[in-house]
């Protein structure tokens, strides 16, 4: 029996499953570009610094530094949201598992049939 309150659950369910994936999606690319500074100072170690080197090794780090500076930005306005939602998603999952284990409990010992769905046609 799928009710409306059913489809509200599934349209935060795919919100929550959203906003998870998109923030371990950034939270991967921040890895990645924080590798990239650590494999350049790397570089920068080992190379002997010349005028034309030094300008071209600088470009290309502050290319990854911008890059990283939008994720790490988006990262922080994305993290309340996510915090949030973590937090209280795991919370209504159990609410609503007791809310539905007392209502079939309920339904079954009055021997209930009718959906919502045929009482809200009348």
């Amino acid at each position: 029996m799928n009710t409306k309150s059913d489809s509200f659950y599934e349209q935060l369910q795919s919100l929550y499953y959203e906003i998870t994936s998109f923030y371990d999606e950034l939270n991967k690319y921040q890895s990645h570009y924080d590798k990239q500074v650590s494999a350049i100072y790397h570089e920068l170690e080992k190379v002997e610094l010349t005028h034309a080197n030094a300008y071209e090794y600088a470009l290309k780090l502050q290319d990854v530094l911008r890059k990283r500076r939008v994720v790490k930005d988006e990262l922080a306005r994305l993290q309340p949201v996510y915090n949030y939602i973590n937090e209280t998603f795991n919370k209504l999952q159990k609410q609503i598992e007791r809310a539905i284990s007392s209502s079939n409990k309920i339904r079954k010992s009055l021997n209930m049939t009718l959906s919502i769905s045929e009482v809200l046609k009348n």
